[in-house]
């Protein structure tokens, strides 16, 4: 864990409020997300209890299924619930292609962009992607276990969330307690930032009432299980709804229900709406368009497969070409997330200052009169020098390769640290990217180089051979 990031927490539980971690939206925002919260049974992570779902704070839509252990009734629920997640895709499944007028090749495209769905926590996320998802997608039309057609698309759509949910910086489904978590800290565990209630309690905190209002929101659950203690009252309820002998006795019964489990699903909606609010404030960072760029490509490869009248399969055990692909792309997007995060915020880049793996100062001096020979060539070339004043000795080693913070991929060498009255003095040389001397700090400007490198990303498709660890086996035992 990087210091400065316990230093955050350490000041946000001494001054009882959150402090912020980030001065940016690391994270695409649509005009209208879809927010959803829904509650499983305690026992049974494949039996939806409820859902709350709107793009409006202030007037959600919901569906209960008053007997969650009945199929039918539960599968009521779900159908009312997947018809208006079909009708909110739906704008979104319109197809166009074009064409590469380089490559000449046709691919396709979404007027209309990519959905968003924002939940609570990444328990929800988790419940609605990937275990409802499974639950439906390959579910039969027809017979005694048939499904609306409704259902199964949602099924279909849900697995294809729960695929794209695994790529780092992808903003298709959101947790609102991880894009919390990534632009303020808490003075609380980690662990315990997953609790939507008390994350923004925090943020939202006035310290002058103390803990009351934050040791408040930690008994609140936001799903997606319910508490067991509370499912005791609710089987309760249910018996006497399944024992109800007039229509009007069922009814008071069913509103008893909704009484009971609705309340608590509207304050996860109301307080993902107010997350959202939170990060709305702050000015998004650039690199976050280019992110959701991807979300939409990839979006428009999926709806391409929804043409037909049958939802798109997906296959259950993918070969292993891949599986290696998803994990390089995998670890190609979690790479340049960290790089556009560090290099766009100066509170994120501050961390890489703490850790000793940046070099922050002021501009004393530049020489663009100094020239040497690189390696590989035969002729002297500029090599412009940088000298910095620095409050904190750099623990880098010479001749580490550092990056510029501007907006150009300038490259520069540590060439020497000595000691001055009042901090040290850093020798840098620019060897790449500076444009003849043109894209250089000016004297008297702060300015940070850090070692992460922002050009050397491993592309999915140039990572070679196979790793012998995912190559098939001969017969005879070799690989």
């Amino acid at each position: 864990m990087n210091i400065l990031h316990v230093l955050r927490q350490v000041r946000a539980a001494t001054e009882l409020r959150a402090v912020p971690r980030a001065s940016q939206r690391h994270l695409y925002l649509a005009e209208n997300p879809l927010v959803i919260a829904m509650y499983t049974l305690a026992g049974e992570p494949f039996a939806p209890l409820a859902f709350v779902w709107g793009t409006d704070p202030h007037s959600p839509s919901h569906a209960v299924a008053y007997e969650p252990r009945n199929r039918d009734q539960r599968y009521a629920a779900i159908h009312r619930f997947a018809e208006v997640l079909g009708d909110y895709l739906a704008p979104f499944l319109e197809v166009e292609w074009e064409t590469n007028p380089k490559s000449r090749k046709s691919f396709p495209t979404t007027p209309a962009g990519a959905p968003q769905i924002i939940v609570p926590n990444t328990g929800t996320q988790r419940a609605l992607c990937r275990a409802l998802g499974r639950a439906l997608r390959y579910r039969k039309a027809d017979g005694p276990t048939g499904v609306s057609p409704e259902t199964r698309w949602a099924g279909a759509h849900l697995t294809w969330l729960d695929y794209r949910t695994d790529l780092p910086g992808q903003a298709v489904v959101v947790p609102a307690t991880q894009a919390l978590s990534t632009h303020w800290v808490t003075g609380q565990a980690e662990l315990e930032d997953e609790n939507l209630a008390a994350t923004l309690a925090w943020i939202d905190n006035d310290p002058a009432r103390g803990l009351a209002d934050i040791d408040k929101a930690e008994t609140s659950a936001y799903g997606p299980h319910t508490d067991p203690d509370e499912d005791k009252h609710l089987i309760r309820l249910v018996q006497y709804r399944n024992g109800a002998t007039s229509p009007a006795r069922k009814a008071q019964a069913e509103k008893d229900i909704e009484a009971h489990v609705l309340p608590p699903l509207l304050q996860a909606y109301e307080a993902t709406h107010r997350a959202i609010g939170l990060l709305r404030e702050l000015p998004e960072s650039p690199p976050a368009a280019s992110r959701w760029s991807h979300d939409e490509r990839a979006w428009a490869y999926h709806a391409s497969r929804c043409g037909g009248d049958e939802p798109p399969r997906f296959t259950v055990h993918p070969r292993v070409d891949r599986a290696v692909a998803d994990c390089a792309e995998a670890e190609l997007r979690a790479q340049q997330l960290h790089v556009d995060t560090v290099y766009s915020d100066p509170l994120i880049m501050a961390e890489l200052v703490a850790d000793g793996t940046a070099v922050l100062g002021v501009v004393e001096s530049v020489d663009l009169s100094h020239k040497e020979i690189k390696p590989g060539n035969v002729r002297r070339t500029q090599v412009p020098l940088i000298t910095m004043r620095c409050q904190h000795k750099p623990i880098l080693p010479l001749h580490s390769r550092l990056w510029w913070e501007g907006p150009d991929l300038v490259v520069a060498e540590l060439r020497q640290v000595t000691s001055a009255a009042d901090g040290w003095i850093v020798l840098l040389a620019l060897q790449d990217g500076h444009n003849r001397g043109t894209r250089i700090p000016q004297p008297g400007m702060p300015t940070v180089y850090a070692a992460l490198d922002r050009t050397a990303y491993p592309q999915p498709n140039s990572f070679g051979n196979t790793p012998w660890t995912h190559q098939p086996h001969n017969r005879d035992g070799a690989a």
